[in-house]
């Protein structure tokens, strides 16, 4: 298990403990991690999120491919983690995946956590093949071990997941997206070279790498905002192929509107995309692309 601690007291070593995968920190999550502080303040404990690097569902197998696409890096998770709950520890899926509920709360829970009471969403599932729910939480803690369930929150009826806010950014829903995360989806990567040819129409870009294992927008192009180097810049973000140069390979890359002094090749970034003002399409030459782009920039402009 390893230990990422934001700011533990040796006099606290009893615990207040979030359970939960936690991908995407959505503002269901939110609830649960601040009712998980509340209640640590209360009673004067520790406050903890327990979590993993990645989601069990990509260990087991169990889901497709883009199902089991990341919505945050894991180290930008856990820096989300630390802003609700005094410490976030990560744990080895594989060490606990073989044991029984019984087994998950008396040796993990009650042993090394060295949890008072656990809070979790109200479908919460663990121990080995899922067996153990919320009542066996209650059922086999007992006394040692009080148990808050929380129910969902929902957005436009229904209750916000991570699977849903997936589906918004995969269909270029970044407005709803945005509303079930509580702050704008966001890629960070690292700017790498391209072909120049946004320079040569007028239009520089940022060519940016991301995480394999993130969820990336559906094609096409956004109003957004980019942050560099603890600035933000107005943006038009494209996500796609370039098909006017017969370039079939996924793209991702940003311009920014406000300019930007000297070179940040190499850089790391974050994208914040806001709207999608179109999809791509096959232009018939460059002198169509630029125009298109030219539209494309003034909308952002507009919008951002």
């Amino acid at each position: 298990m390893v230990d990422e601690t934001k700011n533990s007291s040796p006099q606290k070593d009893k615990t207040v403990v979030a359970l939960g995968t936690f991908d995407g920190v959505h503002r269901g999550h939110q609830e649960l991690l601040k009712r998980t502080a509340e209640l640590a303040r209360k009673r004067g404990l520790r406050s903890l999120a327990h979590t993993y690097e990645l989601p069990p569902r990509v260990h087991l197998g169990e889901k497709e491919d883009f199902e089991a696409k990341l919505l945050l890096p894991p180290d930008r998770k856990l820096e989300l983690l630390r802003e609700y709950v005094e410490e976030a520890m990560v744990e080895r899926f594989g060490r606990i995946r073989e044991l029984e509920p019984r087994a998950f709360i008396e040796k993990i829970l009650l042993g090394e956590l060295r949890a008072r009471a656990v809070v979790v969403g109200r479908d919460w599932r663990f121990g080995k093949n899922r067996a153990g729910d919320v009542e066996d939480l209650r059922s086999i803690g007992e006394e040692s071990l009080s148990v808050m369930a929380i129910e969902p929150i929902e957005e436009k009826g229904e209750a916000i997941s991570s699977t849903r806010i997936r589906r918004a950014l995969k269909e270029g829903q970044m407005e709803l997206a945005g509303r079930m995360l509580g702050r704008p989806p966001e890629l960070r990567g690292k700017v790498t070279r391209g072909e120049g040819l946004g320079r040569k129409l007028g239009f520089p870009t940022a060519n940016l790498a991301v995480d394999e294992r993130l969820v990336q927008p559906g094609e096409g192009i956004y109003a957004a905002r980019t942050e560099v180097k603890n600035r933000l810049y107005r943006s038009v973000f494209y996500v796609g192929t370039r098909p006017t140069i017969d370039d079939k390979s996924l793209r991702l890359e940003v311009h920014l509107l406000d300019g930007f002094n000297g070179s940040i090749y190499g850089e790391r970034i974050t994208v914040y995309p806001l709207v999608r003002l179109g999809g791509g399409r096959d232009y018939r030459s460059r002198a169509e692309l630029r125009r298109a782009i030219e539209g494309f920039v003034q909308r952002a402009k507009e919008v951002l």
